[in-house]
């Protein structure tokens, strides 16, 4: 296949090294599912009002991804009350306790109602860094401090 005729996304590796080859994509990606939708966007306003982000992931086919991630100063410390509190807007049941995942984070799974239903919400959540003292510069005279 030569460069005029090669489709575009094939090109969106160059760059990034071994191993990144990308394949096309085999189908549309986006939320479809009313639902996950509704959920999404009540998850990402009520992070917000926290001080978090809620990021969607995945293919959200079989189920909704969400990411939470502290985002501002203030952004509150208790991940588990987030996502009790989105389980709760959105009609949601909190499963379980959290799990431990790579990089610190905690997931949860929360259900859709219904007996019969099959689809789910899987959230992750970074933990905020703890808090640090206060930081004490003590100036001398003579000495330039550049913070």
């Amino acid at each position: 296949m030569d460069n005029d005729t090669k489709p575009a996304w094939l090109g969106c590796n160059e760059g990034l090294g071994a191993g990144a080859e990308a394949s096309h994509p085999a189908q549309a990606f986006g939320i479809i599912d009313p639902d996950y939708a509704r959920i999404f966007t009540q998850a990402r306003i009520l992070a917000w009002q926290y001080g978090w982000a809620c990021l969607a992931h995945g293919t959200f086919t079989r189920d909704l991804d969400l990411l939470l991630v502290p985002w501002t100063d203030r952004a509150v410390r208790d991940a588990g009350g987030i996502v009790r509190r989105i389980a709760d807007v959105c009609g949601l049941k909190v499963q379980g306790d959290p799990s431990k995942k790579p990089g610190g984070r905690l997931a949860w799974s929360l259900l859709l109602p219904g007996f019969s239903e099959v689809r789910w919400v899987d959230v992750s959540a970074f933990q905020p860094p703890a808090p640090q003292p206060p930081r004490v510069v003590v100036a001398h005279p003579g000495n330039v401090y550049d913070d």
